[in-house]
């Protein structure tokens, strides 16, 4: 007809006819672009579907692969981690688009899609199927080991440890060896010694009991796995003798807030060489990390290296990571 207003934009009738604002199952629709699939046949309408479930798909893959993408060079990094947020924000506004067509089938494809793509990269699938070998390899299964007196080594056999071995979801234990004090009794003790309670012999046998039981409960709280949440406490570890670093407690920070990991502290009193290998069976670790203190030759052959000791000792993979701010 002559006098009819064309549709605006110069949208065909029939396109038109195609748009909805509310849900309609339909061959006949209009996703993402202008008379498409149209009237081009169930075939056709067929093909977007399954263009909506891969999208939707994708998106999830684009998360799982944000989610585990962790090492490389900072700044690399974070620009390509950036892009992939881009990317799946990208996708994600295509799908919500697609969905607005209002078309049922377009609808329960990105339900699918979506449903597809957590259970590749999600659920945990790929994880059971692989061997027990393979599954102790990924991230989440293992138990890492970073040996640490807040020496500079130390520090930085620590930041290694966390930018390059820490993945999504794994338990990063913080080992911490501390010299008892000398004894009458024996050259290395497990506990500190406790002083000589000052007290008569005509005190009461409950004060004795009270004093011994104190004892116990201090041996007990100092092999204890002390979480991050209490190390950062200044006053608890000032309990257990313990100079805290505030910057080892910035780097455990932010292992445990980016990278999801379960950060806990494991003390003990003695020497420093059998007690790590002592670590290693007690906490069943996957790997210890340590420092290199960056010995000489005579010093290594009249103190003793611990980490040659260790490497030789421990039943685990050791790495031991070299200072390279000292001199030769």
């Amino acid at each position: 007809m002559s006098g009819m207003t064309p549709p605006p934009g110069g949208m065909p009738t029939s396109c038109m006819a195609m748009t909805h604002m509310s849900f309609i199952w339909s061959t006949r629709a209009q996703i993402l672009f202008s008379c498409w699939p149209g009237d081009r046949g169930a075939g056709t309408y067929v093909l977007a579907l399954f263009l909506v479930a891969a999208a939707s798909a994708l998106v999830d893959c684009l998360s799982a692969a944000l989610h585990h993408l962790r090492r490389g060079d900072r700044v690399s990094l974070a620009f390509l981690r950036t892009a992939l947020h881009a990317a799946r924000m990208g996708v994600a506004y295509l799908v919500m688009l697609a969905v607005m067509s209002f078309n049922v089938g377009v609808l329960i494809a990105a339900i699918v899609g979506h449903a597809l793509g957590f259970l590749l990269t999600g659920s945990g699938l790929l994880k059971r199927v692989g061997s027990s070998d393979q599954r102790k390899t990924m991230g989440g299964d293992r138990k890492i080991g970073v040996a640490l007196d807040f020496s500079g080594s130390s520090k930085r056999a620590l930041q290694w440890t966390i930018d390059n071995l820490l993945d999504m979801g794994e338990t990063l234990i913080v080992i911490h060896v501390l010299r008892s004090k000398a004894s009458s009794g024996s050259k290395h003790s497990d506990s500190p010694r406790m002083p000589r309670p000052n007290f008569s012999v005509q005190r009461s046998k409950s004060v004795l009991l009270t004093m011994c039981l104190f004892c116990v409960r201090l041996r007990c709280s100092l092999l204890a796995l002390i979480p991050l949440t209490e190390f950062r406490e200044l006053e608890v570890m000032k309990r257990y003798e313990v100079e805290v670093d505030i910057n080892v407690l910035d780097m455990l920070d932010t292992a445990s807030r980016q990278k999801e990991a379960t950060i806990v502290v494991k003390l003990y009193y003695g020497d420093a060489r059998e007690k790590l290998c002592e670590a290693v069976e007690e906490l069943k670790l996957d790997s210890l990390v340590m420092g290199s203190r960056g010995l000489g030759q005579i010093q290594r052959i009249l103190l003793g290296s611990v980490s040659s000791y260790v490497l030789s000792h421990a039943p685990c993979p050791v790495t031991v990571v070299k200072d390279t701010n000292l001199k030769r």
